[in-house]
Order: C-alpha cells, then sequence, then structure tokens
C-alpha cells in the first residue's frame, strides 16, 4: 500500500476505535485528504434515535469545513467499516457519498 494511503488507513482505523457505536456495534472510520495535504479523521457516532446518528464520512467533512471555512477540496477518502456477513466491504452510504462528491 502507498504511503500516503497507508497514512489515510492509519487515520481512518484510529478514529474508528473511538467508534461510539453501542447499539449496532458496527465501528466506521473516515479519513480525507484535502487538496492542500491536511488531514481530517471522524468515527461514526450513534444515537437512540438511529437514523439520526452521525456517519463518520459526514463527521470528517464537516471537520473539514468548520477548520477552513469550506474553501477547500478533498483529494483522497479512506473509510474503515467491518465485513459484511458475505465478506463484502463496507461502502459509504448515499448521502455521503454525495458530501464527498459536492468537495472533490
Amino acid at each position: 500500500m502507498d504511503a500516503a494511503i497507508q497514512d489515510l488507513f492509519d487515520a481512518a482505523t484510529d478514529a474508528a476505535m473511538r467508534s461510539h457505536s453501542p447499539y449496532s456495534g458496527f465501528r466506521v472510520g473516515a479519513a480525507i485528504r484535502t487538496t492542500d495535504g491536511d488531514v481530517f479523521a471522524c468515527p461514526n457516532v450513534e444515537n437512540v434515535a438511529y437514523p439520526e446518528s452521525t456517519c463518520a464520512e459526514a463527521g470528517a467533512v464537516s471537520m473539514m469545513v468548520a477548520s477552513t471555512g469550506g474553501d477547500v477540496r478533498i483529494a483522497e477518502v479512506v473509510t474503515t467499516a467491518p465485513a459484511g456477513d458475505d465478506g463484502s466491504p463496507g461502502t459509504p452510504c448515499g448521502g455521503c457519498r454525495q458530501k464527498i462528491r459536492e468537495f472533490s
């Protein structure tokens, strides 16, 4: 794995370990690198009102916007999540894919 991607993978994995996921146990971490080289990583944060939880990807995008005023682009994204029951990789939800797309 390329060192720059390994860096993002490590940041996403570390974020996932800080996940607040007492209801699903599904720990997700996301790390984004901006075109300026800044890295923002965030875990998912669940809420008992399950649809009101915060996705890791949305949290990382929000951190980026709060830190930069939103005047920056995403260059790379790594998301870590447990594999599905069939071994398939986890992927960002549609809302998070849209957020990533709008800032990419």
